[in-house]
């Protein structure tokens, strides 16, 4: 069932509807369905183009969690492009189940923003196998001549 303030907000409300048509949806509509579906990763400030990416990606990867695929798309969700590579691709010997993903962010006003690290790290999080864990390198372009600026960030991610 959906809550009382949905309805307030689209009168009488079909779910399947409402689905197909994401992209026609208003941020308050958006909102209450980020919150009906858990979606891990939502923050109220975000555009509606954003909302409505991570809103459709959450919708089609809730059957996918756990792969290499759900892990890029969650990240492209937010607008970032990503590589995996994988602890097999390193080295044959090297520790089972982890990964490296490096990841980059559209170029910002001075520098990475923190809360658009959180959030990556966040959809990551969810979207990868709970037996994994991984490294996260960020990078950025910055303007001026050839070359990248990566910042690294190891976490270990343990589960009980």
């Amino acid at each position: 069932s959906i809550d009382k303030q949905l309805h307030a907000l689209a009168g009488y409300v079909d779910i399947g509807t409402m689905i197909v048509n994401i992209d026609k949806l208003p941020s308050g509509v958006l909102d209450h369905l980020a919150m009906q579906y858990d979606v891990s990763v939502w923050r109220d400030s975000w555009n509606v183009a954003t909302k409505r990416s991570v809103l459709k990606n959450a919708l089609a990867e809730k059957r996918k969690k756990g792969t290499r695929g759900a892990v890029l798309k969650a990240v492209e969700s937010l607008g970032s492009s990503a590589s995996i590579v994988e602890w097999w691709q390193k080295d044959p010997m090297g520790e089972p189940f982890s990964f490296t993903i490096y990841a980059t962010l559209p170029k910002t006003g001075g520098g990475v923003d923190a809360e658009a690290q959180e959030d990556l790290i966040k959809q990551i999080d969810d979207a990868k196998p709970a037996r994994s864990r991984y490294d996260f390198v960020l990078c950025q372009s910055l303007d001026g001549g050839i070359g990248a600026h990566c910042r690294v960030r190891a976490l270990t991610v343990t589960r009980i």
